[in-house]
């Protein structure tokens, strides 16, 4: 029927290429297509069919054709009235009493058939009845997008002016395989061109529909921007699924328009990943310069940088590290010096990972992003030295689909002494040669998911030099050092050490485990403080590793961070700025050194601001020392942290290659990512382990 109306029409020649003037004539559409067919338009013609009625109702039939495409409006007025100006509602062929009918065709398209509005701005007619001018805008639900519909202007030798624009994206459907939930996935532009006769000027950003939470924009030139005729602005949006399974939403942007807004229909979908997990082993000897494993054999000389390859632990991890951990050892140094470990191909930075003096031998562990090669670089800052590096696990760097084991999140409780052998109950020093096993208890809830546990670990007043390995009981102790120690001396090291599960008698059925071989042929005694635990990535939130550049946050011999020295029984409150912390990040992956100590030799305790100080230490310092430790340190508000200084005077460095991030995030409003995660309680002390001869 429409087209048999349309037949007769007169042809409107072509306008050049110019800003519009009035009379203005025009179609527009948006919603499910972007188009626009105006006198700037390749070829654009418009007409105006000849006076109709259709079962009493006046018709018009709205022809704008170019080069690109062809469309046409047919507007049916009320039965024995006129098309007149005002607002109505519109079905198909106005079947519906009171309403007009409305089409709306485009490539063979219709998407006027149903329900919608027609305001009628103006129009005129001549004598004979004939319309001489059409201005209209109008909605309609069908072509339907994430329930925009469609909508746009006509202009038919009209001097009424009119606000539009036509965007070069319309809907963004998302990656094929989805995107690891909470990782940032698929980033589209879109860019809209002013095509109204009038200014049109654009408001705030929203998304709206299921999926809103799994989107955002960024590099926004739109919002607060006016457009005139041709010109142009763009607004970048990003997914990042915060829910599994499919997320629809709408983009909007507000404008003056007749709809108020201009829109996007997004989708991504949002699946699990192992994105930032951990994945622990049993330490494992990689690079030792004595043998020549891992690099040529021979000391690494001053201002040299040897680089190491970083083997995968398996499948999950081929598809890519993004950092490892690392027990690093020296001895035999010439002089005293430090050791800088950062990802291969990058500039070295200004940080230390391990201070030493000549003659010592000693450990700490490292976190240290890995380069686009695989591998890392140890920088030797003076004399010469043999290095020594025990793999302790790697995290996860990208988001691939398809694997089946996810690695694990990480827990982060209050810090809590598990095995102290100075106190009554605990049988005494470890003897040289021996190991004890130490049960860390969760409760039968949260025993199942511990795959690792984060400690500090202190030999305290050995009899003889030596050195301490810690793993999971399974089987004899690794080849390699968790920390070294000489006689009489109090030594820390952090770790991250796989845990096995109780056998031994039904009552520590199921409960973790982890031992502690004293390698020396003295005694020694052992200090464990757990700080949190990796799981399986099955409790559902927890944090997760993000890499960063190895940079300095905090040095109080400058005031970097936000204090100077400490002295005896102070506290400083510090900072962590960004990227080194975000709004997402409960942790920090630290290195903490203390400088410049006095006489009297002192401890370090780190934690979250805003908490309680723990019983525990972080680094202890003989007198005069230079010493480093790694820890995981908690935010609390604000990303601030605590440190304290037990006894004399001491400097304090801090040192960052990556942060702990909460996940799933965005984080909900008023919730901060210390107090994001279910609480977790720290675990019971069990004063029943077991020692055995090695």
């Amino acid at each position: 029927m429409l087209a048999a109306l349309a037949l007769g029409a007169t042809a409107l020649p072509a306008q050049a290429i110019a800003d519009p003037v009035a009379p203005y004539n025009a179609f527009t559409i948006n919603g499910y297509h972007s188009l626009a067919v105006d006198p700037g338009s390749p070829g654009a013609f418009f007409w105006l069919g000849p006076p109709q009625v259709y079962q009493g109702a006046e018709v018009v039939v709205f022809h704008a054709d170019s080069t690109r495409f062809t469309s046409y409006a047919a507007i049916i007025s009320l039965p024995g009235q006129k098309i007149a100006p005002g607002t109505y509602p519109t079905s198909p062929y106005g079947d519906t009493p009171g309403t007009y009918g409305l089409r709306i065709n485009f490539w063979g398209e219709e998407c006027g058939g149903d329900q919608g509005t027609i305001t009628v701005r103006s129009v005129t007619h001549d004598d004979e009845g004939t319309i001489t001018s059409l201005a209209a805008s109008y909605h309609t639900s069908g072509c339907n997008s994430r329930g925009m519909g469609s909508w746009g202007e006509i202009r038919y030798k009209s001097t009424i002016g009119y606000v539009d624009a036509a965007q070069d994206l319309v809907q963004m459907p998302g990656t094929g395989t989805g995107v690891g939930f909470g990782q940032r996935g698929m980033t589209q532009t879109v860019t809209f061109t002013g095509i109204g006769s009038d200014p049109l000027t654009f408001g705030a950003v929203s998304f709206e529909g299921v999926g809103a939470g799994s989107f955002g924009t960024e590099a926004n030139t739109c919002t607060g921007r006016t457009l005139t005729y041709k010109q142009t602005c763009s607004v970048t949006i990003y997914s990042k699924p915060t829910l599994l399974g499919d997320q629809p939403a709408l983009f909007k942007i507000a404008d003056n328009g007749f709809m108020g807004f201009h829109g996007v229909a997004v989708n991504e979908y949002g699946r699990k990943t192992s994105f930032g997990n951990y994945y622990p082993n049993d330490p494992t000897r990689i690079l030792d310069t004595r043998l020549g494993m891992g690099a040529p054999k021979g000391a690494l000389g001053a201002q040299k940088t040897l680089s190491l390859q970083i083997p995968t632990i398996n499948r999950a991890t081929e598809s890519g590290i993004s950092a490892v951990v690392l027990n690093m050892t020296v001895t035999n140094p010439t002089s005293a010096s430090y050791l800088t470990v950062y990802p291969s191909g990058t500039t070295r930075p200004t940080v230390s990972n391990l201070n030493f003096t000549a003659g010592w031998t000693g450990a700490n562990s490292v976190t240290v992003p890995v380069g686009a090669n695989g591998k890392i670089d140890i920088y030797n800052a003076g004399g010469s030295v043999d290095v020594i590096a025990d793999m302790l696990g790697v995290y996860q760097g990208r988001d691939t689909p398809g694997i089946i084991d996810p690695g694990g999140q990480y827990q982060p409780h209050q810090t809590t002494r598990v095995v102290d052998t100075r106190d009554k109950g605990w049988g005494g020093p470890l003897p040289g040669k021996w190991s004890l096993s130490a049960l860390v208890d969760y409760g039968k809830t949260i025993n199942p998911h511990v795959r690792a546990l984060a400690i500090n670990i202190t030999a305290v007043t050995p009899t003889s030099s030596g050195h301490l390995t810690t793993w999971n009981g399974g089987g004899p102790p690794p080849l390699a050092s968790t920390l070294n120690y000489t006689p009489n001396s109090v030594v820390p090291n952090f770790a991250v050490v796989p845990i096995m599960y109780c056998e031994r008698t039904p009552s520590c059925a199921g409960i973790p485990e982890i031992s502690v071989y004293n390698g020396s042929s003295g005694t020694t005694h052992v200090v464990i403080d757990v700080l949190g635990f990796f799981d399986d990535a099955q409790m559902g939130p927890g944090f997760r590793f993000q890499p960063l550049t190895p940079t300095r946050i905090a040095d109080t011999r400058s005031n970097l961070g936000g204090a100077g020295t400490l002295g005896p029984a102070s506290t400083a409150t510090l900072i962590a700025p960004a990227p080194a912390a975000v709004d997402e990040t409960g942790a920090l992956v630290a290195n903490i050194t203390g400088v410049n100590n006095g006489n009297g030799g002192t401890y370090l305790t780190a934690w979250a601001a805003g908490t309680a100080r723990p019983t525990a230490s972080n680094l202890n310092l003989e007198p005069r020392e230079v010493r480093p430790n790694a820890a995981f340190v908690l935010l609390g508000p604000g990303n601030k942290y605590n440190v304290y200084n037990a006894g004399s005077n001491v400097d304090v460095i801090v040192d960052v290659a990556g942060r702990f991030d909460y996940f799933p995030y965005p984080l909900s409003p008023g919730v901060t990512a210390s107090s994001a995660p279910a609480a977790i309680k720290p675990p019971v002390a069990r004063p029943s382990y077991q020692y055995s001869q090695q």
